[in-house]
């Protein structure tokens, strides 16, 4: 079995890594002359598991021959060292590696075996022809990246027998909105009759600590808030088309947009004024972000770690780049602790990680058939609650599970084929004791909460 650094997920890298140079800007992301590296870590390899340790390098390329992708232009002269330290202690010794694919993208793979728990690395590259150098991670052995190897002993095991574990809670409707471009309503593009495309709406919600509700408008371009008890109303009007993601906390609300090459993250105080602003390039391009009292993060898409963005914040009226951020495999979460999540086949691996230690970690399989995509996952005082899309022949479902302290489990499906339908980024969210969910119909769409301390 391979983690995220196994043959699958080199090949999600090289499409990560064609998709900045071949799409997302006539000839590449990176400027001209650059050296482009990209690695996503593995995560929670088992004892004895084969781990492989997988970089791709893109080379300088040229402005001059933009019409010749492959040319000489895009050859480098290479030296790959892996600088690896077994365990928590020690100093970390150079392995160089030996690359393989063609001369422009260069794929390089450590072949593991067992390795023990803590242990770190990075990589250093360089061009010997352009003198260029790259460090992953940027800040090397100062915070490298970490193999995270759970302990048996502190595991919990469960599987997924839906039958025996029906969970019994029903949804309540926080708020309906039709479709349109009053205050009150949500925007829905549609392609013209006999194009080719898809519908999008709403992209993404999340839920304030009050139980206030931001939904990110992205056709009408604002963000609504929806609060119980009252009509929804348009928090942050003139966003980017290319907005993505939203987060909310109880000082505001943070906006996700990445159009063109570059991404930006915009702070709202709950009156609607912005705040603060963050810009990433390209190859920093983030898919999620989420609020904690630590901070705030972004997901990268081509490694998916979590950028901590504190560092890099600036007042929006501030000129110049930010600082690259330090990067770290878990999703923070509240006290100070990290979530790292792996799922291969029919299993989902989760860890709750503090500092530099597995506190508790997670196996839960699916018998029946492959885990599907994770959708959202939260652990509150010891308790694992997580949502995953499960694609089915006749229906589309999203399947929410919670795993008590003892290892009992709960589950219950829910229909997500208005989410299939209608284009959406993060339709569903973990928060606190419910779950929250974007449901498209043919009406508009519904705000549907469901309450996870039913009886089972």
């Amino acid at each position: 079995m391979s983690g995220k650094g196994g043959p699958a997920a080199a090949g999600v890298l090289v499409g990560v890594l064609m998709a900045w140079l071949g799409v997302l800007s006539p000839l590449g992301a990176t400027p001209p002359g650059r050296l482009t590296a990209v690695h996503s870590p593995p995560a929670l390899v088992v004892d004895g598991e084969v781990t492989d340790l997988s970089i791709l390098i893109g080379c300088p390329w040229s402005s001059e021959n933009e019409d010749r992708r492959r040319s000489v232009d895009h050859t480098c002269d290479l030296t790959v060292t892996l600088w690896l330290r077994d365990g928590r202690t020690g100093t970390f010794t150079p392995i160089d590696l030996e690359a393989k694919g063609d001369p422009w993208l260069r794929h390089y793979v450590v072949r593991g075996t067992e390795r023990l728990d803590g242990s770190a690395y990075w990589f250093e590259v360089t061009d010997k022809s352009s003198g260029q150098k790259v460090t992953l991670p940027a800040e090397g052995a100062a915070h490298p990246f970490r193999l995270w190897v759970p302990d048996p002993e502190h595991m919990t095991r469960v599987a997924l027998p839906l039958a025996e574990h029906e969970w019994k809670t029903t949804a309540e409707t926080v708020a309906h909105l039709p479709w349109g471009s009053g205050e009150s309503a949500v925007g829905l593009s549609v392609p013209p009759p006999g194009a080719d495309g898809e519908i999008y709406g709403p992209q993404s919600l999340d839920v304030a600590p009050d139980g206030t509700v931001l939904l990110l408008d992205t056709v009408n371009r604002r963000a609504l808030s929806i609060g119980h008890g009252r009509p929804p109303s348009v928090l942050v009007e003139g966003l980017s088309p290319a907005s993505l993601d939203i987060a909310a906390d109880a000082s505001g609300a943070l906006v996700l947009a990445a159009p063109g090459g570059r991404a930006s993250i915009r702070s709202f105080g709950l009156d609607g004024t912005e705040e603060s602003a963050i810009e990433l390039p390209l190859e920093q391009r983030p898919t999620a972000i989420t609020m904690t009292p630590a901070g705030v993060f972004a997901q990268s898409l081509a490694t998916d770690m979590w950028m901590d963005l504190s560092s890099a914040s600036q007042d929006k009226n501030s000129p110049g780049r930010n600082a690259a951020p330090v990067e770290s495999p878990g999703r923070p979460v509240a006290g100070g602790a990290s979530l790292v999540t792996r799922v291969a086949g029919d299993e989902l691996r989760v860890a709750e990680i503090q500092g530099d230690r597995i506190i508790r970690w997670w196996s839960v399989t699916d018998p029946d058939g492959t885990m599907g995509p994770l959708m959202d996952v939260s652990v509150d005082n010891g308790v694992l609650t997580f949502v995953t899309f499960e694609a089915g022949e006749n229906s589309d479902e999203f399947l929410a599970v919670r795993v008590d302290k003892s290892g009992a489990l709960r589950s219950i499906l829910l229909d997500a084929g208005g989410a299939v339908a209608v284009r959406t980024n993060r339709p569903i969210r973990i928060a606190g004791n419910a779950i929250y969910q974007m449901d498209p119909s043919s009406a508009g769409v519904d705000i549907l909460r469901y309450d996870l301390g039913g009886s089972e």
